[in-house]
């Protein structure tokens, strides 16, 4: 497809009715304002027809569908050809996030149809467990909801739960667990403790004696922190100068990734922003703002920076990996660790820095860098 993100919503109907979907003028705009919810082949379509990355829309509306109080569906339609074809990548081809979404979506589908013996799920699981950390935006997303799926499927669940288990506390280091445990769950910044954010079914449906250590560290509980006095006020300085007109659903995404009581709430606030048009202009408004805010709002931009930071604050990361706040070096390791920055050597080599950040720089050293699809 070749439609413009401006064109009107009978070329997307085209278009779409071209992949062999049914759409007219009138469910596009049921679609596009919210009144009805688009089926994943749908927007697969859309993904397609605005050249974005695959599995870039079905991951976050499979996530909001999710944790959503609305009846939605989250299911795809079963098919078996598609559901070869996602088994074939994930074990024959570099598997990316779109593909492990396929896979769980078909299976969520109708699981009854999937019966895969169990050193089949061992050996899935495993692979999807060991990618998980290392992924990025929506390639994070997509793999932390196809958990989710095959988190309910009687088979396949047992198989995670071991996966999870052997890769979060396989090493007798507290500390080694600790960082599994905040890598698997994307948990930017020490006040992000406290929640399973985008795991959270997943962490509940395995939540069997051998979990109990990675539950622990605090994945079990959402820990509700107070919001600062005028969250707005903020939220309007990261989003100002990027030139465009009012945008109160903007407004409300940046002060929910950065000030809502729920970490999971800012969890999926900053993954919409993330995978937006916007996350240029609030990654520069985040960085722009946030070394001479307050220490709370500072830590706040960090964990938000965590999300949607570009090559452009690059130096800024760089610069917060030896903050002397914890809190934002803990959150620009993360990042850092992610993309293999040049910081990380010199942060696990520097012997006048405590123990448990050198440490987190060795780590993420050896760990291995990001996987962006």
């Amino acid at each position: 497809m070749s439609v413009r993100p401006d064109d009107n919503a009978r070329s997307f109907a085209d278009e779409i009715v071209k992949t062999g979907l049914a759409a007219d003028v009138s469910r596009v705009s049921r679609w596009e304002t919210g009144q009805a919810a688009a089926p994943l082949e749908v927007l697969k379509a859309y993904e397609t027809s605005l050249a974005l990355a695959d599995g870039s829309l079905t991951s976050i509306a499979v996530a909001l569908r999710r944790t959503s109080t609305r009846d939605e569906p989250t299911r795809a339609k079963f098919s078996p050809a598609r559901l070869q074809h996602a088994l074939d990548t994930v074990f024959d081809s570099e598997a990316t996030g779109a593909s492990w979404l396929d896979l769980a979506t078909q299976v969520a589908a109708k699981p009854e149809s999937v019966t895969l013996p169990g050193s089949v799920w061992r050996s899935l699981t495993v692979q999807l467990v060991r990618e998980l950390p290392r992924s990025l935006d929506h390639a994070y997303l997509a793999r932390a909801e196809a958990v989710n799926l095959l988190a309910r499927h009687p088979v396949a669940s047992p198989r995670l739960a071991e996966a999870i288990t052997e890769y979060a506390t396989r090493d007798s280091d507290e500390a080694v667990v600790a960082a599994r445990v905040t890598a698997l769950l994307q948990r930017y910044g020490a006040r992000a403790a406290g929640s399973t954010a985008g795991l959270h079914d997943a962490v509940h449906a395995l939540a069997e004696p051998d979990l109990a250590r990675l539950l622990a560290f605090g994945a079990a509980t959402e820990r509700i922190e107070p919001e600062p006095a005028q969250p707005l006020s903020w939220a309007r300085r990261v989003i100002e100068g990027r030139g465009d007109s009012e945008d109160p659903i903007l407004d409300r995404l940046v002060s929910e990734a950065l000030f809502h009581s729920s970490y999971s709430h800012r969890f999926y606030a900053a993954f919409t922003l993330a995978l937006s048009p916007s996350r240029t202009g609030v990654a520069a408004g985040a960085a722009a703002q946030l070394e001479s805010a307050p220490p709370f709002v500072a830590q706040r931009l960090a964990d938000l920076l965590g999300f949607v930071c570009t090559e452009a604050e690059r130096a800024l990361v760089h610069r917060l990996v030896t903050h002397r706040s914890p809190d934002l070096s803990v959150a620009a390791l993360h990042y850092a660790g992610l993309t293999a920055d040049s910081a990380l050597h010199a942060e696990a080599a520097d012997p006048g820095l405590p123990e448990s950040r050198r440490f987190l720089a060795q780590w993420w050293l050896a760990e291995g860098s990001a996987l962006k699809n």
